[in-house]
């Protein structure tokens, strides 16, 4: 029976152990697969960061085994039987999302327009919410120093400039997407 709990999952992260064949992998190789199919420019660190609290999540919900590596402090993690079972939700590191570079340009041929669409959909609705928290914050800065009135108020309009912008295109993709399911 299909787990039905949904877990989430960085979809190029997913897409690594899938090609894994079920063989055990190290942090490092799964940090060089994850930079060379995404591009991020991010540092070791904060990247380890980032996929070590992914992976430890997946294997608490046991979608993968981790080991030591015989006769190595090493740690290896490959998919578990249930992974391919799996309900996953998509979620993308909030550093992918924060790239300047085209995300469509480097999507995998093999992906669905559908799943192109959606990442779109989350790395915007992610970015306004960004931008309405830091139009608030220019309001809120406002109370505090008012003779900063003129500065404070130009940058709350850019903010507020930038919201309805990712407002708009958050509708478009969703009307997109609606449009798929119909068909």
């Amino acid at each position: 029976m299909p787990n039905s709990k949904v877990t989430l999952i960085n979809p190029t992260l997913h897409k690594i152990f899938l090609n894994s064949n079920n063989v055990y992998i190290d942090i490092k190789h799964i940090r060089e697969l994850f930079i060379e199919q995404t591009k991020l420019k991010v540092s070791t660190e904060e990247l380890n960061k980032l996929l070590y609290r992914q992976l430890s999540r997946l294997v608490k919900y046991k979608a993968l085994e981790k080991k030591r590596a015989t006769g190595s402090k090493k740690v290896i993690y490959r998919s578990s039987r249930e992974f391919e079972n799996m309900n996953f939700k998509f979620k993308i590191f909030s550093l992918e999302s924060e790239q300047n570079s085209s995300a469509v340009a480097a999507i995998p041929v093999s992906e669905s327009s559908q799943t192109i669409l959606v990442r779109e959909l989350k790395k915007y609705e992610i970015d306004f919410q960004s931008s309405i928290a830091e139009s608030e914050e220019y309001k809120r800065l406002l109370s505090i120093v008012p003779d900063m009135k003129k500065t404070l108020e130009q940058h709350y309009l850019v903010a507020c400039h930038k919201s309805n912008e990712l407002l708009g295109k958050i509708k478009a993709i969703k009307t997109v997407l609606q449009n798929i399911a119909a068909d």
